[in-house]
């Protein structure tokens, strides 16, 4: 597959703004609890140089594979003190992001042309389900990269004119799986194994090529070599308790009767928007090519999610792996309605067009009322984007795509800017971090947090191991602990009641405004509280 000079412009165009809108807010947004649970597992392999079992605070997580604590673990390492920092965490979701993009743009342009597949990679890295998810250094970019890889090279398979590329591809295939499995588990990669094979079998003139495309003996040795190991390793060194934990597949139950549940078919789409608008269009187009790549990604979008509907967890981000086969699909329904000679459709790429317009032109205003001193920034950038849109539009009936596209790049500088709002992420993020900052001079002393709050974000910004108290009684133990005086205990007001009745004698130490968490400092430790005292009568 050779590439134009129009190609290297458009995936270097990509790669900028993927990186201009993932690097934003990357190295100043708090960690969230998720992303701390794998910060403080990488940090936990490279002071131990155990990269076999997981660990976090000395005790095994058995709930995901290695791979994002491995790939977190390698960046920080780079790193002088190899400390494990929030631009360590998100690194590998932002590499994976840039990767499923180029990934769109090379499908989107070996099934139609160049501006559709430049088209397709915007429409993939504005999405919210993007942009959210490339900030946060959970698996689950990665994951989605791994099986964005898994539906390419199975694409590129089928456009392989020749025995040997299809045999190659069908081996980068199994090995996209085994990595993808490493990443979070087999579930939505064993989705796209049996979509490719349920539209091989559908379609005739792929059957007969589908051993030779399949790879089934080899491709199973590799992906065998890739994902045995690690999980033998972790068998030897942790025995029996592996049996009961997630890894052994212990969420992976079906239920029939959840089949009529909307949960993934409402809440799925949403993670295209805005691009959504499209959605009817991009439908059309899957049906009427449902012998053709249009079909294939149809099946790989629509068949997750009947079959998580039937599982019993209920998440919108196990969708995300279907977020690049809906970016094309969505783009090659836009590419429809540009070649429509009907009045009807222009006027839909028309209206199209106006949406995003105003959605743009919105996403401006409310970003600059929100960013504070950034305001003059976001003008400017309003301003240049407002003459490029009006110039563009000057040539519409000639360049309907790439008004579309000059949107879409519009919205990726909205989200460049976005990113580094504190308003567009969790309040919480920010006032945890700004409780653990006061807490710091307090590090050394005993903590504990009590009932419904978890520790693990103070654990990371302290760099200290916190006692969880669940219930009163752990509370009464650790209260009446000789050791424990002016030690600190943290908690959430909304249990303040039930604190304070179990031991009076606490004094407030600080709270943020708006803040969902205390600190008190201990008062009387060494004698049990009133509260106490009743519990235990």
């Amino acid at each position: 597959m050779t590439c134009s000079r129009f190609d290297w412009i458009a995936m270097t165009l990509l790669g900028a703004l993927v990186l201009g809108v993932a690097l934003g807010g990357s190295t100043t947004i708090p960690l969230d609890s998720h992303e701390v649970y794998v910060a403080q597992t990488a940090e936990n392999m490279i002071e131990s140089g155990d990269w076999v079992v997981p660990r976090l605070n000395a005790q095994p997580r058995l709930t995901k594979p290695p791979l994002s604590y491995w790939a977190t673990a390698v960046v920080a390492l780079v790193g002088a003190d190899h400390q494990v920092r929030p631009l360590d965490v998100r690194m590998p979701s932002i590499v994976a992001g840039l990767g499923l993009v180029w990934l769109v743009f090379l499908i989107g342009r070996g099934e139609r042309d160049s501006a559709t597949g430049l088209l397709a990679g915007l429409i993939a890295l504005t999405s919210i389900g993007f942009f959210r998810y490339v900030h946060d250094g959970r698996p689950d970019m990665l994951y989605t990269f791994f099986a964005t890889l898994m539906v390419f090279a199975w694409w590129a398979g089928g456009r392989a004119g020749h025995m040997a590329g299809m045999r190659a591809w069908g081996l980068v295939f199994w090995a996209a799986f085994g990595l993808h499995v490493l990443t979070k588990g087999p579930q939505f990669g064993a989705v796209i194994l049996a979509a490719c094979l349920i539209h091989a079998l559908c379609v005739p003139g792929e059957r007969r090529r589908l051993l030779v495309r399949l790879q089934l003996l080899p491709g199973l040795l590799l992906f065998a070599v890739l994902v045995v190991p690690w999980w033998w390793l972790l068998d030897q060194r942790i025995g029996p308790s592996l049996e009961q934990s997630q890894l052994s597949g212990s969420l992976l139950t079906v239920d029939p009767l959840r089949l009529l549940n909307p949960y993934y078919w409402l809440r799925t789409p949403l993670q295209w928007a805005p691009w959504l608008v499209a959605i009817v269009p991009a439908a059309t187009v899957a049906w009427s090519e449902r012998d053709r790549t249009p079909g294939l990604l149809a099946l790989v979008v629509l068949l997750p999610v009947v079959i998580f509907t039937l599982g019993p967890q209920y998440r919108e981000i196990y969708m995300l792996p279907s977020m690049a086969p809906a970016a094309l699909l969505l783009a090659f329904g836009v590419e429809r309605l540009t070649v429509s000679i009907h009045r009807r459709a222009r006027v839909g790429l028309y209206a199209l067009a106006l949406f995003l317009f105003v959605f743009c032109i919105g996403g401006w205003i409310w970003l600059g009322l929100n960013a504070g001193g950034g305001w003059a920034a976001f003008a400017l950038c309003a301003l240049a984007t407002a003459v490029l849109l009006v110039l563009a539009a000057i040539r519409l009936r000639q360049t309907r795509r790439g008004v579309i596209s000059l949107l879409g790049i519009a919205m990726a500088a909205a989200l460049m800017q976005a990113a580094v709002v504190p308003v567009v992420w969790s309040a919480s993020r920010y006032t945890d971090r700004a409780l653990a900052m006061r807490l710091l001079p307090f590090r050394d002393r005993p903590m504990a947090v009590f009932d419904h709050l978890a520790s693990d974000v103070f654990v990371y910004y302290l760099d200290r191991p916190i006692t969880e108290l669940r219930d009163e009684a752990a509370l009464c133990a650790w209260l009446a602990d000789p050791s424990h005086r002016s030690g600190l205990l943290l908690y959430n007001p909304l249990d303040a009641r039930r604190v304070t009745a179990t031991a009076p004698g606490l004094s407030r130490l600080m709270a943020s405004p708006g803040s969902e968490r205390s600190a008190v400092i201990v008062a009387r430790a060494g004698a049990p509280a009133k509260g106490c005292q009743t519990a235990a009568r």
